[in-house]
């Protein structure tokens, strides 16, 4: 198990989607929107919505997911992109919700939280990309050495 999490934890890509989760961990404890009247601030936390709270709660076991299948690149890169269009789902729904509540209501910035969110998972996702591509060119490269040595001997 350590040597699970020591070679896991060596990896760029895993510290940006580390804090990636952390800002969707976030918004569980953040407000979403607020407004004041009368000297008292009235808030709307992404947790009092039922979306949004499925939104977070879905995207945030994504996030910890893609982090767990560091050995399988494919599969990580294919959780990447479905959390990346549930994230710009969940972002589109909260710019619904702000040009609904605009007049009354002024948003924090938890609710750029996605939008930050996505960034990040797709630079994590780059880094994934470009750490498949070499572990694809290495096996390559030890193909071709091993069937070169084999006609060598052969010869």
């Amino acid at each position: 198990m350590q040597k699970y999490l020591q070679m896991s934890w060596r990896r760029f890509q895993t510290f940006i989607l580390v804090v990636a989760a952390g800002l969707i961990l976030a918004m569980f404890m953040c407000d979403m929107c607020f407004c004041m009247d009368n000297g008292v601030r009235y808030t709307i936390r992404f947790t009092e919505r039922s979306q949004f709270l499925i939104f977070t709660f879905v995207t945030l076991m994504l996030t910890c997911c893609t982090i767990g299948y560091y050995k399988q690149r494919p599969l990580q890169l294919r959780l990447i992109l479905l959390n990346s269009l549930l994230l710009f789902a969940y972002q589109v729904w909260i710019i619904v919700e702000f040009f609904a509540l605009r007049e009354v209501y002024h948003f924090t910035i938890a609710a750029l939280f996605p939008l930050i969110a996505i960034i990040l998972i797709q630079i994590a996702g780059h880094y994934i990309r470009k750490d498949e591509s070499s572990e694809m060119l290495f096996k390559t490269i030890r193909k071709v050495n091993k069937n070169s040595k084999k006609r060598n001997q052969i010869k």
